[in-house]
């Protein structure tokens, strides 16, 4: 069972920028009964992209993103948002399955 203060294989594990083992983000966007969020616009904003961008989920609710660099993004849609890691082509050979997220209502304070 993964917890907030575990940290994951991929978030510790050094970038190479001379590998070909590029960066990307692979994940299915799921609603609280787990249903998969498909065909939603999302907000992706992080570090290795210029600009925050806004890409559609497929109809698994899959977003992927290949030109973007290695960090954690933050995904946004209808007021709800997650925190996702890049992963590698690497990662996806060893487990062709996406991170699996529940988009959260945002807290207020």
């Amino acid at each position: 069972m993964l917890t907030e203060d575990r940290e994951l294989e991929e978030e510790t594990s050094p970038f190479d920028p001379t590998s070909e083992d590029q960066p990307l983000l692979y994940v299915q966007l799921l609603a609280d009964d787990f249903t998969p969020l498909a065909g939603i616009a999302v907000e992706v904003s992080g570090d290795g992209i210029p600009e925050p961008r806004t890409v559609e989920t497929d109809e698994e609710g899959a977003l992927f993103l290949d030109d973007c660099g290695p960090g954690i993004y933050s995904l946004s849609c209808d007021g709800k948002r997650a925190t996702i890691h890049t992963l590698t082509q690497h990662d996806l050979e060893t487990d062709n399955a996406a991170y699996r997220v529940i988009l959260a209502a945002e807290s207020v304070t």
